[in-house]
């Protein structure tokens, strides 16, 4: 299922007219992130946070990385790739990648439970996922059952307990491909990528998103009714699996040339952590009480105070 798909509103409808949308037949939707290069933003900032920065020119290179990974491995064109990632660099570089070598990615939600996984990786057929080293106990034997699932690559850390055949540690099996990737000639109404239904109304449902959707809903929302400048950074409270959530970090600021700030679960989980010692009078680093202290912590000798 890698050919067009037929895409029941037209190219030319009232509403493409209307915000003067046009695409060219062949299309990648991984321009939004490569065109930076050709429109001099390299050396802008695109992402931002406690994960680390990348300029334009430094996530287009780790996307290339990516994409040359996963052909490594054997996919064909539309195969699917689950991901099962926080919101850091490592998110947009894979899923980046995944588009513009002609895969598929999946975009799940982090909650997800074994189970439900079983359900979306039975589903797609995906033989490939990535993940965020704290997620790879939710690919349990459960997770795994009856599916095709062979090969998981581990992000932002080394790989835990799971039932896949066969785990890479993502930060050195990149090191050892090109940083530079041709995209694949993709039709604008081919599969890009995929996201699942809450499912509030029995099984989620694969929703399937074309080559050409990413640049329309730009086109549509960031351009004509936020009007992102280079200049603006963005944040935004859904996370990256959501589809709002998804636009607002990546299709929109990586349409303009803007930058984006993603914070990590861990990270919002720490501070709210910070946040409720400090109010109780404990040790913001190991939890011990300083009510009866001053200075520096008795049990770890952190400072008493920490910013």
């Amino acid at each position: 299922m890698t050919r067009e798909i037929a895409d029941q509103v037209p190219s030319d409808s009232p509403g493409a007219r209307e915000i003067g949308f046009t695409i060219p037949q062949r299309y990648n939707a991984s321009r939004i992130l490569f065109d930076n290069l050709s429109n001099c933003h390299g050396d802008r900032l695109a992402l931002t946070g406690p994960a680390g920065t990348r300029s334009y020119a430094e996530l287009c290179a780790e996307a290339s990385q990516w994409g040359h990974g996963f052909q490594s491995l054997g996919l064909k064109r539309g195969d699917r790739i689950l991901m099962f990632l926080d919101d850091t660099p490592a998110y947009p570089a894979a899923f980046f990648g995944a588009v513009r070598a002609g895969f598929v990615p999946l975009l799940t939600n982090t909650l997800t439970p074994p189970d439900l996984l079983q359900f979306y990786l039975a589903d797609s057929n995906a033989a490939v996922a990535v993940a965020d080293a704290e997620f790879c106990s939710r690919f349990d034997a459960v997770a795994c059952k009856d599916t095709q699932l062979r090969t998981l690559i581990v992000a932002n850390g080394a790989a835990g307990d799971h039932a896949v055949p066969n785990a890479i540690i993502a930060e050195r099996w990149l090191q050892g491909f090109s940083t530079d990737l041709a995209e694949a000639d993709t039709h604008r109404d081919e599969m890009a990528f995929w996201m699942y239904s809450s499912g509030s109304t029995g099984r989620p449902k694969g929703i399937v998103h074309l080559q050409h959707d990413m640049a329309y809903s730009e086109a549509a929302f960031a351009r004509n009714v936020l009007k992102l400048k280079p200049d603006d950074i963005c944040f935004s409270v859904p996370k990256i699996f959501f589809a709002y959530g998804f636009g607002n970090s990546i299709t929109f600021p990586f349409s303009t040339g803007a930058a984006t700030l993603l914070l990590p679960a861990w990270w919002v989980a720490l501070r709210a952590r910070v946040r409720h010692r400090r109010r109780r009078g404990l040790c913001t680093a190991c939890g011990y009480d300083l009510r009866a202290s001053a200075g520096r912590c008795p049990e770890c000798g952190a400072p008493a105070a920490i910013p």
